[in-house]
């Protein structure tokens, strides 16, 4: 088990991006009480009730669920900025996690969710504590494409051992959230917009849920990452959150960058639903109309096409290989990276070596220094070079709980793996289900990892 954490003093200064001074994290005896979680609960839009939980260790807390923080985005509304959730009258049932969010579940290869998903869920021990509480805002990954902010992955467990509120959320995903046509119709990211609309609605009411509106700290993971990032960017979330943790995503890796054409994007997408359309306004209208389930599937194949940029060229990783990573080819990577392929094959490869199944480790290292690794340390020098504020780097390497993407693959390729931190902050409380997994057990080397992690999580939240 290997965890390292270095302190980085830097900035967040992004060429002629106004520069905003925010603390980072980059990839970073139980007492019986009894709770009132049956207590109505006033916000500014209506009156919600919850209810009373219990996860690992007989720890109790009180969950909210699928509380709106937008109206839902149907008709008119599909493409557009995200719109305030309006009020209600009676008194909301917040004991379910909303649908999520419409999209192509590529290990089942189907559609699903709804386009009526804007909605988010909170966790705290006490309704009414003493004093405000620190308030950690989760945002889900899955490359923009897939996810949700509910417990399939990201069980409040572990958190609920702390005095914090904790809040995880849903927002638009792939071409529901991310159509760019170049044009006020749909000038993109509507997604990002989201999340901000998601923490404008923290500010107006977790102090209702004990939260503390002015110690808010936003933290994800991979495209959650790259999402925390581009917040600390915006000017859109001024006053929104004091703190920021970022875990295996940043804004300079080159996979958050959409299509460098997303007009000719959306204009296929259209092709593929039997129109022809070229204009803002006629790709507005196919899109606009077309099935929700129909358009998430439709949008894949385009997304699939455009990865595999031609065949003809010696892939850097061929699908054979463990079926683990994206058959990018080498072209590609140096168009991308501006390096000669005789400079990567010296960093990676022995001169004489075939590029095969004995060498997926070094592939496995390149694909992630690629994909991740450059683009973090980049963004640790911007901050360094930029600013006085405290930055911290870590990196993990514990590989023996369970891990989804190996899961996925299907292979057993040694160390850690992109998204295996994840099992160290949340519960899995789904994926025990559907894979039939143990909880963390206490006295296990994982469990001990969990502990130091979330207290380090929960600790820079609530000192900074």
């Amino acid at each position: 088990m290997s965890f390292q954490m270095d302190n980085w003093n830097c900035t967040c200064g992004y060429g002629d991006i106004p520069c905003k001074m925010f603390p980072f994290i980059i990839i970073l005896l139980q007492v019986k009480i009894i709770l009132s979680c049956d207590d109505i609960v006033e916000t500014k839009l209506g009156k919600i009730q919850g209810f009373s939980d219990t996860g690992l260790l007989d720890t109790e807390w009180c969950s909210f669920l699928g509380i709106p923080f937008a109206k839902p985005p149907l008709g008119d509304l599909r493409f557009r900025d995200p719109v305030p959730a309006e009020p209600w009258s009676d008194v909301r049932k917040a004991t379910n996690y909303s649908n999520f969010c419409t999209q192509y579940d590529i290990p089942y290869k189907q559609p699903g969710g709804s386009e009526d998903c804007l909605y988010l869920n909170i966790f705290t021990k006490k309704i009414k504590p003493d004093q405000p509480r620190p308030v950690m805002v989760w945002i889900h990954g899955g490359a923009f494409n897939l996810g949700s902010g509910d417990n399939m992955f990201y069980g409040p467990d572990y958190y609920m051992r702390k005095d914090i509120v904790l809040v995880t959320l849903n927002y638009r995903l792939g071409i529901f959230g991310f159509l760019n046509l170049e044009d006020k119709l749909a000038p993109g990211n509507q997604g990002l917009k989201d999340q901000v609309m998601a923490l404008k609605w923290v500010r107006d009411n977790i102090a209702s849920f004990g939260g503390d509106p002015d110690r808010v700290t936003i933290f994800g993971e991979s495209a959650g990452a790259a999402s925390v990032h581009y917040l600390t960017l915006s000017p859109m979330t001024k006053g929104l959150f004091r703190q920021a943790i970022i875990q295996s995503g940043t804004a300079l890796n080159p996979w958050t960058q959409k299509s460098p054409n997303p007009r000719e994007y959306a204009s296929k997408v259209c092709a593929l639903l039997g129109k022809n359309a070229e204009s803002p306004e006629e790709i507005l209208q196919v899109l606009g109309s077309a099935d929700a389930i129909e358009l998430s599937s439709l949008q894949h194949k385009v997304s699939e096409k455009t990865m595999r940029i031609s065949d003809k060229d010696l892939p850097i990783i061929d699908e054979n290989i463990e079926n683990c990573l994206h058959p990018y080819t080498i072209n590609l990577m140096n168009e991308i990276y501006h390096l000669p392929i005789s400079e990567l094959r010296r960093m990676y490869f022995k001169d004489d070596e075939r590029i095969d199944k004995d060498t997926k480790d070094k592939l496995t290292d390149m694909m992630g220094d690629l994909s991740f690794v450059e683009g973090t340390h980049r963004v640790a020098r911007i901050q360094l070079q930029k600013s006085n504020t405290p930055t911290y780097l870590y990196r993990y390497e514990f590989d023996k709980n369970f891990s989804i993407l190996k899961k996925i693959a299907k292979t057993k390729i040694s160390g850690a793996s992109h998204a295996d931190d994840l099992s160290s902050l949340f519960r899995y409380t789904g994926l025990e289900r559907l894979f039939k997994l143990k909880p963390l057990e206490k006295g296990t080397d994982g469990y001990s990892l969990m502990e130091n992690m979330v207290d380090m999580w929960v600790n820079f939240a609530t000192y900074g």
